[in-house]
């Protein structure tokens, strides 16, 4: 749906003719599918929305912002083929009027399993609506027929690194997983903010500032606090998805501590290069352009994710042949930690 933006009640002419633009949102009645079992009568925290409940027939918490419409948060179920394809079909409760006639908004949710029952990965499968700050929707005149084929477009819709991640509230713990292989391993690191400022940096630190993805390998944690979380948490994170895409792989770290959604959120994710030496990370969950070398950025084009240069000195995944070792000249306590962790490589 492409809307000409006016602000309310602005008189223009088109055609010589002159229109009043009234809009409003009405309440409508709708709702012809069950939640599926999965997420029915539950409470989920979203990588992208936050906190989503899910009622028998209705979902609320997704929000969709139209720039002058209104917001719309409150979702029936219209129609699911997710016990085949993964796919929920969400129509807004809430309809825009334009010109005298009701529009709904949609939202196809197609669903991919991570951990049974505890948690998903997912895709808006809808193009950016511009008048709805390039949310991913699909509008059509309110007594439109609209199935999975109209509203669900996967050659337009979210893909590659633009996915998002459910987790069921209280099953937070079970949704936890191996991070994957270029995150396994003790790393020093130079973190660098949105705004290019550089932390964590100091070699002369001691001990060192040392990410260890290796004491526990679904657990990004940090032997020594650096002045500027890398992870946008507290303390440590938690590995709950993964894809790899291209050279890079991505992943979405969960945070069980405590929040502000400022310096701290639920979720972050970052994008690391195959060899381990370069990552870019952002809050909440990864953006279609952002790779392990190219930063996130909003929807003004400005900068949001930061940047991680990565010296690993041991890795901690088995490797069929030899022991990986990057060319940096190893200290002493470097070599014990090696021979400590030399149960989890294959020499």
């Amino acid at each position: 749906m492409k809307i000409v933006t006016y602000s309310k009640n602005t008189l223009f002419i088109k055609c010589g003719l002159i229109s009043l633009m009234l809009f409003a949102l009405c309440k409508t009645s709708y709702g012809s599918c069950s939640i599926p079992s999965p997420f029915a009568s539950s409470t989920w925290h979203d990588s992208r929305h936050g906190s989503i409940v899910f009622s028998a027939t209705s979902v609320s918490g997704i929000f969709v912002d139209y720039d002058i419409y209104g917001t719309i948060d409150n979702w029936d179920c219209h129609v699911t083929t997710f016990l085949t394809d993964g796919r929920i079909l969400l129509r807004s409760q809430n309809n825009v009027t334009i010109l005298f006639q009701p529009w709904s908004t949609y939202i196809c949710l197609s669903l991919t399993e991570i951990q049974p029952s505890v948690s998903y990965a997912y895709y808006h499968l809808n193009h950016k609506e511009s008048n709805a700050l390039d949310s991913r929707v699909y509008s059509a005149v309110a007594s439109t027929t609209v199935d999975m084929s109209t509203a669900c477009d996967a050659v337009n819709g979210a893909s590659g690194s633009e996915f998002a991640v459910l987790i069921k509230s209280g099953q937070e713990a079970s949704s936890y997983i191996e991070c994957p292989k270029p995150l396994l391993g003790r790393f020093d690191f130079t973190y660098t903010d949105a705004g290019g400022t550089t932390y964590c940096n100091d070699p002369s630190a001691d001990p060192p500032l040392h990410m260890n993805v290796c004491s526990d390998k679904k657990q990004v944690q940090f032997d020594v606090a650096c002045s500027q979380t890398p992870v946008y948490a507290p303390a440590s994170v938690y590995c709950v998805y993964s894809k790899d895409i291209g050279g890079d792989t991505y992943v979405q770290l969960y945070n069980p501590g405590a929040v502000d959604n400022s310096a701290t959120y639920r979720f972050s994710c970052m994008a690391i290069s195959s060899d381990s030496t370069s990552a870019t990370i952002v809050y909440r969950n990864c953006t279609g352009e952002m790779t392990s070398s190219v930063a996130a950025v909003n929807k003004t084009g400005n900068q949001i994710g930061s940047v991680i240069s990565f010296t690993p000195y041991v890795f901690c995944h088995k490797v069929k042949s030899l022991l990986i070792l990057v060319s940096n000249i190893l200290n002493s306590k470097d070599i014990v930690q090696i021979y400590s962790e030399s149960r989890d490589l294959i020499i």
